[in-house]
């Protein structure tokens, strides 16, 4: 989809405006909330008694949002998959679904008076405190903090409305004060629906597969290629798949899938930057005999949808003050936000974790099956000294291993802290970040007194800074008082330390470029001088006749 003039787009809460000549898209309010999602599950009869939840596996998936007057609506529901280990010392696993309905009446959208059609809602949501718990042997309770981060935004009007001119040439004696600021203009392309279907193998070393516990997949943009009116991107799917053998022994792969889609683009923009994210949808998979007869294929099938920002800045002219060397002139001024692009990063880091056997109660674990991670940025900073930025964020990982010499199976999870200080460039102190954060490479190993983990952070982000500037939205003249009738023509001036020729015009309504060419300055700056010429605006004529 292209955004075209006067149409907004969501980037983590925010809305910007793709032709803000005349207004901003600004942030109204934003709100964390937080469901706590509980459901408890009977176990079907073709599953044996549980003797304990291995995993909690959880994710969400929204399925409306919108605002209704000054109630924000979203709802959706939890998909949880939970890997269990038997009596018989066999793991199995069963999915449940827990819807959620969310209202919130924010007084911030109370306290508005524009248009509801003005104000739209967006929503990011992660899951925490994901956890499993086995009641009786037959039934189980799952459980998890659904946290939404809710944003609404609305236009903010920044053209100036003019009044009190009766005259063509009254326009002749109006003083603007402008800026030309960087305003960000992006354009929002999309791939829906895209499909990936891999046949993965499994390794002589592995045993052939039998049921299909857990499949799970990531996906990662890692290039963006402009070619003509499209934009070829490419990036990898990483894919975990769980299952369990004949013998009932479990087993795991994960597989690196190459990632590429092409996305009609024409009408973004030459010099952009891109920001792009890949969102999951179905994940299938289904086990096929080999050549030989032997269970050892899956053939997987994923559906995803690419959504990819192609970001800019604009120069946008504010206006800052305004008045007439002529009339009396009243105005109103407001403070806005001004947001631009700062920059697009994109990079990845190692991590190296370890946990001492004995805190977790993994004396016993004697072979790792497989090792996961999760990653989640919890917060960006700038540092003031070094001009870096400080992105920390907390991976927990997850251990499923052999334990003792009965190769009972047994889970173990801990929580780790990352740090990542890329640099800043030109992001200002006041900004807004999008960002994704994904693990890739993990390694599980262990010794006699260690579980270790070693893994990469594969880290997107979108840096937008954010300036105050104060411009005027309403000035009135009053055409019958005129400012300049009784004053004589020069006036001698002391100027301050620190004073602007603009604030000096502005004072006995003349013009900067008067004050300068009577006094043959050529700065703004008038600090250095003793005194001034005020000469009265000579005005210019917009018609004239020879006879």
């Amino acid at each position: 989809m292209d955004i075209k003039n006067n149409d907004i787009i969501d980037i983590s809460g925010l809305k910007y405006k793709t032709n803000a000549d005349s207004d901003l898209i600004v942030l109204l309010g934003n709100d964390n909330y937080k469901n706590e999602i509980s459901e408890d599950y009977i176990i079907p009869d073709y599953i044996s008694d549980v003797k304990k939840i291995l995993h909690t596996f959880a994710r969400p998936k929204m399925k409306n949002r919108y605002i209704n007057g000054n109630k924000l609506i979203f709802d959706g529901e939890i998909v949880f998959t939970v890997l269990l280990l038997t009596e018989d010392n066999n793991v199995s696993s069963v999915s449940i679904t827990s819807a959620y309905n969310n209202t919130a009446e924010p007084k911030y959208l109370a306290e508005r008076k524009d248009p509801g059609d003005n104000r739209i809602l967006s929503v990011s949501q992660s899951m925490e405190g994901v956890e499993g718990r086995l009641l009786n042997p037959r039934k189980i309770n799952v459980k998890a903090k659904l946290s939404s981060r809710l944003g609404v935004s609305g236009r903010e009007q920044v053209a100036s409305v003019i009044s009190g001119l009766k005259k063509s040439d009254d326009e002749a004696g109006i003083e603007r004060r402008t800026k030309t600021v960087p305003s960000l203009r992006l354009t929002q392309v999309s791939g829906e629906d895209l499909t990936i279907s891999e046949d993965i193998e499994l390794d002589a070393s592995m045993p052939p597969a039998n049921d299909i516990l857990f499949c799970g997949a990531d996906i990662g943009i890692t290039d963006y290629r402009r070619e003509q009116d499209r934009i070829n991107v490419s990036g990898e799917a990483v894919s975990l798949i769980i299952y369990s053998a004949d013998n009932g022994e479990i087993a795991a792969t994960v597989r690196k899938i190459p990632v590429t889609a092409t996305l009609e683009a024409d009408r973004v923009g030459p010099d952009c930057e891109y920001y792009g994210s890949a969102v999951v949808g179905t994940i299938k998979a289904n086990i096929e005999n080999n050549s030989y007869g032997e269970n050892r294929i899956i053939e997987l099938d994923i559906t995803y949808n690419i959504d990819l920002l192609c970001v800019s800045n604009e120069d946008t002219e504010l206006l800052l003050d305004i008045y007439s060397t002529d009339y009396d002139c009243k105005h109103d001024s407001k403070e806005v936000s001004v947001y631009s692009v700062s920059r697009c990063i994109n990079t990845n880091f190692s991590v190296n974790a370890s946990k001492e056997r004995k805190e977790i109660g993994a004396e016993s674990a004697r072979d790792i099956v497989f090792t996961s991670a999760t990653a989640n940025i919890t917060n960006i900073n700038k540092k003031t000294d070094n001009g870096k930025l400080v992105a920390e964020g907390i991976a927990e990982l997850l251990f499923i291993t052999k334990n003792g010499e009965d190769d009972e199976i047994s889970s173990y999870h801990f929580n780790v802290p990352f740090k990542c200080e890329p640099d800043a460039g030109e992001t200002g102190n006041d900004f807004e970040y999008v960002c994704r954060a994904a693990a890739s490479n993990i390694r599980g190993r262990l010794d006699s007194g260690y579980l270790y983990c070693d893994f990469e952070i594969l880290l997107d982000l979108l840096l937008i800074n954010r300036n105050q500037e104060k411009v005027v939205i309403k000035a009135a003249f009053d055409s019958e008082n005129r400012v300049n009738a009784d004053r004589p023509p020069i006036i001698l001036y002391y100027p301050q330390p620190g004073e602007k020729l603009w604030d000096i015009a502005k004072m006995y309504n003349t013009s900067g470029d008067t004050i300068a060419e009577a006094n043959n300055i050529k700065t703004d700056a008038v600090t250095d001088r003793h005194v001034l010429l005020i000469p009265r605006k000579r005005r210019k004529a917009l018609l004239s006749k020879i006879i």
